[in-house]
């Protein structure tokens, strides 16, 4: 028994010391403390400054992954809102010390607006005319120097000349005219401090709100990342012109800027907006079907607050184009600027101009697109299709066919077919002309069709629009009779 009692004591002291320590462990420890710490850093649980350091590397890393372009238009980013944001400071710089200057205006003008200006009062006394014959007792209540105005004990008023008075009613007349001017010059002194104060209160806020503008956001690397995209997408659209034939560049130096203007006109729902007007002329020799340019905006001060990439004018139908020493003005509904913008001037630079001729859609080897849809009607061949150089993106799939006469059926199952296998586009037209012969592309952007050539409309059997954006899908009838029981114009659901 005892020996029993021997050989579990050393189990018994384990147990005392785990229990002492699983005490010091709950009790707060600091080494078991330190321990914890040490676990939670290494399943992730750290401290703000580290956990600041890790997304500080992760944004450098970021940054150093992205190509050289895109870090160069980072960098260009940053130093543009660097200057902005020293140009901000600048302004609440100026903001908070119109605000002290108002605040001081506005305790003068109370100061100024509580003063009373006291007006004399007369005693009544007896006045005596010259001879000594007439007397009457009154209370002088207005004086222009040579008369005076009495009011008499029973409520009536006259009025006397200081000829007909007493030398001591004279000189009364005369110190009551003192008295009264000194005190009609502190009331219009007044008045003209309280005008005065109100105005440079008025300036002051002005000034404040003038300068109320936004913090300018720091630039991120994907406000990079986008423009860089913008301007790639921009160099295509300028590859693809260039690749053509047929497109003419022409020199910017021939549109000549006559006038840039802003002027307040309110939008469609009736909202005050800034509109660019431009008056522009062509003193080229080639007419001009096409006119980019590049806004820039300034605010009152002179700092740019935006520059705008801009179509100023493009061939509709209902323009041929400019045509030498043609002169233009941009619509009314042109380029309209929000009011908070805080536009003060604008002004233009031509950037791009060419003229185009049309392209024999059968002249086209390669094609654009997928253009076979997976049900063409017999009787209808396939052209060619081509991308619109001016908007990449929005494509012209050309047919030709002889058929008569038109099925209803087989026309809207084309449709719907045609629009399923282009169904990634933004626009997408099919047009089908009355021969591979007489088949051409326009030589403006597509969504301005053939504008208002009337010679290749007369070619045109009918031609079909589908919208991704919006839905719209339109089969229009031009050369050619539709089929029984369909419209000139007639929707595909």
């Amino acid at each position: 028994m005892i020996k029993q009692l021997f050989l579990s004591l050393p189990a018994l002291l384990l147990l005392i010391f785990l229990a002492f320590l699983s005490i010091q462990l709950r009790s707060g420890n600091p080494a078991a403390r330190k321990t914890d710490t040490s676990v939670r850093q290494a399943e992730g649980d750290l401290p703000n400054q580290e956990a600041n350091r890790i997304a500080n590397a992760k944004k450098s890393v970021s940054l150093e992954t992205v190509d050289s372009v895109t870090r160069d238009k980072y960098k260009e980013l940053l130093q543009t809102y660097q200057k902005h944001l020293d140009e901000w400071g600048r302004q609440q710089h100026l903001r908070s010390e119109f605000q002290e200057q108002r605040k001081s205006l506005e305790s003068e003008l109370d100061n100024a607006t509580n003063v009373q200006v006291a007006s004399p009062v007369f005693e009544p006394r007896e006045w005596v005319s010259v001879d000594g014959k007439f007397k009457t007792k009154a209370t002088l209540i207005e004086s222009d120097f040579t008369s005076a105005k009495l009011k008499k004990e029973d409520g009536k008023t006259i009025e006397v000349t200081k000829e007909k008075l007493s030398d001591a009613d004279r000189q009364a007349i005369e110190r009551a005219f003192a008295a009264l001017e000194v005190s009609r010059k502190k009331t219009t002194e007044k008045a003209e401090l309280v005008i005065s104060l109100q105005k440079k209160i008025a300036e002051c806020e002005n000034n404040i709100n003038t300068l109320q503008l936004d913090k300018p956001t720091e630039p991120k690397i994907e406000d990079a990342i986008s423009l860089v995209n913008a301007e790639k997408l921009s160099r295509l659209k300028n590859d693809a012109i260039s690749d053509e034939p047929a497109p003419n560049f022409v020199d910017p130096s021939t549109i000549e800027v006559i006038e840039t203007k802003l002027t307040e006109r309110p939008n469609a729902k009736g909202e005050p907006m800034d509109v660019i007007e431009t008056k522009f002329k062509n003193n080229g020799t080639e007419r001009v079907k096409i006119i980019d340019v590049e806004y820039i905006i300034k605010d009152p001060s002179g700092r740019t607050v935006l520059r705008q990439p801009y179509t100023l004018f493009a061939e509709r139908k209902e323009s041929n184009g400019l045509e030498p020493g043609g002169v233009r003005q941009t619509a009314e509904d042109g380029f309209y600027l929000p009011k908070n913008l805080g536009a003060k001037s604008a002004s233009v630079i031509v950037t791009k101009v060419y003229s185009f001729k049309r392209i024999p859609a059968s002249s086209r080897n390669a094609n654009d697109g997928n253009e076979t849809p997976d049900y063409v009607p017999p009787g209808f061949h396939y052209i060619s299709s081509r991308m619109d150089p001016l908007t990449p993106g929005d494509l012209m799939h050309v047919y030709w066919s002889d058929k008569s006469p038109l099925d209803k059926n087989e026309l809207v199952a084309f449709c719907k077919a045609f629009r399923e296998k282009d169904a990634g586009r933004r626009f997408s037209y099919l047009v089908v002309f009355k021969s591979k012969e007489t088949a051409v592309y326009p030589s403006q952007p597509y969504t301005a069709f053939y504008g208002d050539d009337t010679a290749v409309y007369g070619q045109i059997r009918f031609y079909y629009e589908y919208n991704k954006v919006n839905g719209y899908s339109n089969l229009t009838f031009v050369g050619e009779l539709p089929p029984a029981g369909m419209a000139n114009s007639t929707v595909i659901p």
